[in-house]
Formats: structure tokens, C-alpha cells, sequence
């Protein structure tokens, strides 16, 4: 009896053991990702249990390019100290931090000794977070173990960021906060304090750049033991928690390389105020879009126009304005390219000169175009009348925003593009059919305003054959797996606003301006191209607006850029010329070198 007892004791004692190592394979091996009912990642949990959080911020949607390298920039760097270990730290260490950041010994001190526990190095007597160069935090790595380490930081923008226009910038609004986000609100899914979007892909994705799970952060980390004591060996720095698919990622039409080529080119062209737009001609992409001013996103003033997208804003366009002209004028067949005109150099009646003041005397209308003449297209306007040059400007996309726009869930119309304005032919108040307001109208001034973009836009039109094709800033939102939540097809006008003859001879006319005309300047470039000019005068007999638009190559359309510098002093070489071949330039050598 008493050995059958203990051969039952014995086979429950190795039945339970043989229970729980099974469990603990589970928790050790088998199940550690992903263990029990509700799927816990207990080897997750267990590091979080040795980390504490220093800094933890509401982690926003990525924005990146056509090839999903982020637009956004590297993470800023500060120094993360933790006092007890660098109080004793020898004094040959204090010395050698000091002179890394380039400060005084004793400020070093008085901001450490204001830790009472592991923090960011702030400066003393401000508080404001001290941000290290790419060179102090190389400097400052190896000190890791004295209790002075290099921690990327969370913050939206970062060193080397590009398409700061387009992306636009974040701030505080608690008003914004609570007119978007009232429910989310009362369930404590997001804070008054959380940035909102308020310019640029961070205003028209607002919705869905927010994280309104209320779990998503980006946050600073470092690994303790049973303690609480800091191990320098552990894990340290910047992380990233997402929760699930949100928020998800925005996949920009840009191509990174181009953007910052394009912005370099804006900067050694010394344009103080200006933008550049390069479309594919075949789709509408927008490849690259910059503008200038720069801006610092991190530190918007509010009252500065810098941060604005002039991209997008509508402006005096000058004689760029004379292609819709000759588009008018070829449909309504009022003129061939060989048609005979004469230009005096002034329409006395008007008060009205060309450019040239002596005039161009006896020339075909191929020929007034390659030189801009300004009596030419003033004739031709006064023939056509306000209204047809309405129509005409209307249906190549001048008189109305011209960036994607369509459903997307239920939302109604989404527009890609913020901020983006309609332009303008006449006032209100502009009598249409006053001789002296067309002749003006003529060579985009007067009234008339155009943006870069529609600019563009215009040129990609006549290079694609006449197709009109939407601008297109977008490509898709992204859940965290990579798969698409939501994808912006390509749209195209279903109708051509011009015939094929009328196409045909505006290609004639603009590779002739760069042959014979105001852009032979570019006959130099890798590709041949083709574009017109512009002047429009901005502050009269001051400043300029100069322009350059078009696209190449000339005989196979790929691409089309407009490029504007604003407020320019009216004496000042063609700064829009030299950035338009730049750009074109830089594209040739990479198709030369098999790159897409």
C-alpha cells in the first residue's frame, strides 16, 4: 500500500515538473513573441522592464520620397549625462567635454550638478537642450562610459531635411486640436498640446499624419539593472513605437537627388525669392518642387513670408504669359508661323513699347515669338479680345488650381497640394474689352498672375502632345507593413485643349527660342531643349520677376521645369536660365549614366 502512495506522489511530482518545464520552454523558446490568449511578447516586456524613459513625444506619420528615403531629415544629437557616474569622472575628462562643447569648465559643472538623476545636457540658466554638431558627437562617443553619451533626439525635423516648402511644418494650436479632433479629445486620444499640421504635405495629410491611437511615440531610452542603476553596456537611445498601422506613411512623387539638386541650384544662383518645378511630362509627377526663402521648421516665425511655397503662389508672369497668346491665336488660326508683322517698337495709341525700343521692324510671327516681341502679341491680343483669351487661358490650366484633387474615403475633394492658388487674367473690375488692358494682358502683365507650378504644368501639356495631366505631389499612404492604405491614381484631362497642328507648331515655336531666339543660352546644354523666356516687371522700373520654362529633351520630351526669381533688380542677368540648365544638365548625365 504505502509503495503504491508513493509511486502515485512520485508520478504527480514528475507530471507537475514536466508541466512546468514545458512552460517554461514556452516562455523561454517556443511562445517568448507571442505567449498566451492575448499573444504577449514577453521577451518585449522584459526589456521594457529594464528601460526607463527619459523623453516620449506623439510620433507622427513618416514623409518620404518616390524611393522611400525620408524627406524629414537625420534626428538632431544631444548629450545625455548621467551624474552620478561623471561627478567622478576624472578631472582630464571634465576638460576634454568642456572644450568639445567650447565651454567654460564651470558651466559644464553648473549644468550637470543641476541633474539629480539621468538627463539631457541643458544649457545653464535658460534650460534650453543643447544640440550637438555631426564633430562633437563623433568627439564625444567614446566618453559613453564616463556618464556623458550621444542620443539622437525626437523631433520631427532633422539635419540635412529637403523639400522644407512642400513639407511645410508642425506646430501647437489647441484651437486647430479641438475644431479636428473633439471626440479623440474626450477619449484621451490626443492632447491640446499634440503639434498640428499648418502648412504644406503636414496641413493637407493632417488626418492622417496623427497618430489618434494615443500609443505611438518616439522616445529616449536607456537600460537599467534590479537597481534602478544605469548600465552603460545596455540599450541607449532613440526608439520608435508604433501602434499597429498608424499613423501611416506618405509616399511623395519626389525623387530626393533631384530636390536637393534643384535647391542647390536656387542657392548658387544666389535666388533670394523664387521657386522651381520639374514634372514628368509623361504623368504629371511632381519630381521636385523648392522655393525660396529657406525656412527653419523647427523655428517658424509666423509673421515671415519664408516659409511660404511660392511654387504655388500666383505671381506677375510676364512674357512666359505670350505662349497662351500664341496658343490662342494658332487655334483661332489668326496666324501661321510664317505670317508677316511689322513692329515699330511702340503702339502710339496705348502709350504702348516693345522691349526693344527701336523695334524689331519687319519679322514672321516664328520670328516675334523666338524674340518676344511685344508689338507682335499685343496685335494678336487686340484680335482676339478679352474673352477668347479667357477661354483659352482657362483651358490650359491658368484661371484654376491645377494639383491633384478627387475622393479619397470620405472626405469629399482632397486636394494634395496646400496652399495652392488659382491665378488670375483680369480683375472684377478689369473692363475685358479696353484696348490698353489687352496689349498689357499680352505680355502678362497688367493684371494677369500665374504660378510656377501652372507654369509648368503648361510646358508639360505641349511636351506631352497636348495631354494635360494633373500634377500629381503623392503616390500612395502606407501602412507600417508596406502595404497600401490608400493609392492616388493619375489623372488626365479627358479632352485636349488644343489640336495636334496647333501643339505641333507651339513645340516648333519654343525649340526655336532656344535656336535663335532669348534662350540660346541653353544651346549649350547636354540636351536639346526648348522654353521661353519672361520678364515681368514686379516693383516698376525696380525689380523684375525672371522666368525660364520649358522642357527637354526637345525631341523626346521627358521632363518640364519652370523656374522664377522674384523681386530681382531689374538689372541683374537671367538667374532663371542658369537654374533651368543646371537642372536639365544634371538630369542628361544621369540618363547618360543609365539611371532612370
Amino acid at each position: 500500500m504505502f509503495r503504491h502512495r508513493f509511486f502515485l506522489l512520485a508520478l504527480l511530482f514528475f507530471s507537475a515538473l514536466l508541466v512546468l518545464l514545458y512552460r517554461l520552454y514556452l516562455i523561454q523558446i517556443g511562445e517568448r513573441e507571442h505567449f498566451g490568449p492575448y499573444r504577449v511578447n514577453l521577451a518585449e516586456a522584459a526589456r521594457r522592464q529594464q528601460e526607463k524613459v527619459l523623453i516620449a513625444a506623439p510620433l507622427r506619420g513618416a514623409i518620404v520620397d518616390r524611393q522611400d528615403h525620408s524627406l524629414l531629415g537625420e534626428p538632431q544629437k544631444g548629450a545625455l549625462v548621467f551624474p552620478d557616474a561623471f561627478l567622478s569622472a576624472q578631472a582630464e575628462d571634465w576638460r576634454k567635454a568642456a572644450a568639445i562643447l567650447q565651454w567654460p569648465l564651470a558651466d559644464l559643472r553648473v549644468a550637470v550638478e543641476e541633474l539629480d538623476s539621468p538627463g539631457l545636457l541643458r544649457f545653464p540658466g535658460n534650460g534650453r537642450l543643447v544640440y550637438l554638431t555631426d564633430e562633437q558627437a563623433r568627439l564625444l562617443a567614446p566618453m559613453r562610459r564616463r556618464g556623458i553619451a550621444v542620443v539622437s533626439l525626437p523631433g520631427r525635423y532633422g539635419d540635412g531635411m529637403i523639400a522644407k516648402h512642400v513639407i511645410g511644418f508642425v506646430s501647437q494650436d489647441p484651437k486647430r486640436v479641438q475644431a479636428l479632433y473633439a471626440k479623440e479629445l474626450e477619449k484621451g486620444l490626443i492632447s491640446l498640446a499634440a503639434p498640428v499640421g499648418q502648412a504644406g504635405l503636414e496641413r493637407a495629410f493632417e488626418p492622417f499624419l496623427q497618430d489618434l491611437t494615443g500609443t505611438s511615440m518616439a522616445r529616449v531610452v536607456y537600460t537599467i539593472d534590479g537597481r534602478g542603476q544605469p548600465l552603460f553596456g545596455g540599450r541607449l537611445g532613440l526608439e520608435e513605437v508604433a501602434n499597429g498601422d498608424s499613423p501611416p506613411t506618405v509616399r511623395t512623387t519626389l525623387y530626393g537627388r533631384l530636390q536637393r539638386t534643384v535647391e542647390q541650384a536656387l542657392d548658387e544662383a544666389k535666388v533670394e525669392k523664387g521657386a522651381a518645378v520639374v514634372l514628368d511630362v509623361r504623368n504629371g509627377d511632381i519630381l521636385a518642387m523648392a522655393s525660396r526663402p529657406d525656412f527653419d521648421p523647427r523655428a517658424v516665425d509666423p509673421q515671415s513670408a519664408s516659409w511660404n511655397n511660392y511654387a504655388v503662389k500666383q505671381t506677375v508672369p510676364g512674357s512666359i504669359f505670350k505662349v497662351v497668346v500664341a496658343a490662342a491665336a494658332l487655334e483661332e488660326g489668326l496666324v501661321a508661323e510664317d505670317t508677316p508683322f511689322v513692329c515699330p517698337g511702340e503702339l502710339e495709341k496705348y502709350h504702348f513699347s516693345c522691349w526693344k525700343k527701336e523695334g524689331h521692324g519687319k519679322l514672321t510671327f516664328a520670328e516675334g515669338f523666338a524674340q518676344s516681341c511685344n508689338i507682335v502679341f499685343a496685335q494678336l491680343a487686340l484680335q482676339l479680345g478679352g474673352d477668347k483669351l479667357a477661354h483659352y487661358a482657362k483651358e490650359l490650366g491658368l484661371l484654376q488650381p491645377v494639383g491633384w484633387r478627387g475622393e479619397l474615403f470620405r472626405m469629399g475633394t482632397f486636394a494634395q497640394i496646400d496652399g495652392e492658388e488659382p491665378g488670375q487674367l483680369f480683375s472684377a473690375a478689369t473692363p475685358r474689352t479696353d484696348g490698353g488692358v489687352l496689349v498689357q494682358t499680352a505680355i502678362g502683365q497688367r493684371d494677369v498672375q500665374m504660378t510656377p507650378l501652372q507654369a509648368a504644368h503648361l510646358m508639360a501639356t505641349i511636351a506631352n502632345d497636348g495631354r494635360a495631366m494633373a500634377p500629381r505631389l503623392v503616390q500612395s499612404l502606407l501602412y507600417h507593413n508596406g502595404q497600401t492604405m490608400a493609392e492616388f491614381k493619375i489623372q488626365a484631362k479627358p479632352d485636349k485643349p488644343l489640336s495636334g497642328e496647333t501643339i505641333r507648331c507651339l513645340q516648333r515655336l519654343l525649340r526655336k527660342v532656344v535656336e535663335e531666339g532669348t534662350g540660346r543660352p541653353l544651346q549649350a546644354a547636354r540636351w536639346p531643349l526648348a522654353g521661353k523666356s519672361g520678364t515681368g516687371e514686379y516693383v516698376k522700373g525696380k525689380t523684375d520677376n525672371q522666368w525660364f520654362i520649358g522642357y527637354g529633351p526637345a525631341d523626346e520630351p521627358r521632363v518640364a521645369v519652370a523656374v522664377v526669381s522674384m523681386d530681382t533688380p531689374a538689372d541683374e542677368k537671367n538667374k532663371a536660365i542658369q537654374v533651368f540648365r543646371k537642372i536639365m544638365d544634371w538630369l542628361a548625365a544621369r540618363e547618360s549614366m543609365g539611371t532612370k
